[in-house]
């Protein structure tokens, strides 16, 4: 097994690199983003998302936020 200080190097080092990838995302957000938002907001009925992979583990948490907000959200797996 690693060593302590091996174990949080790794750990930080790899928050480093996530936080860093989600403010370069946050960057990347714009008008479209703000237009899907609308777009899903003023619909009615059931959103269905679906995704395979790591995409699959987006769509499934994003279907979990908006069940939080109240928008029904199925998530629909390849069988």
């Amino acid at each position: 097994m690693k060593q302590d200080s091996e174990i949080l190097t790794l750990a930080r080092e790899t928050m480093q690199s996530e936080g860093e990838a989600l403010i370069r995302s946050a960057r990347l957000l714009g008008d479209s983003f703000v237009k899907m938002v609308e777009l899903i907001h003023s619909k009615h009925g059931r959103l269905i998302v679906t995704g395979v992979g790591k995409s699959a583990h987006v769509a499934q948490k994003n279907c979990r936020y908006a069940q939080l907000y109240r928008h029904p959200c199925s998530f629909y797996a390849r069988s």
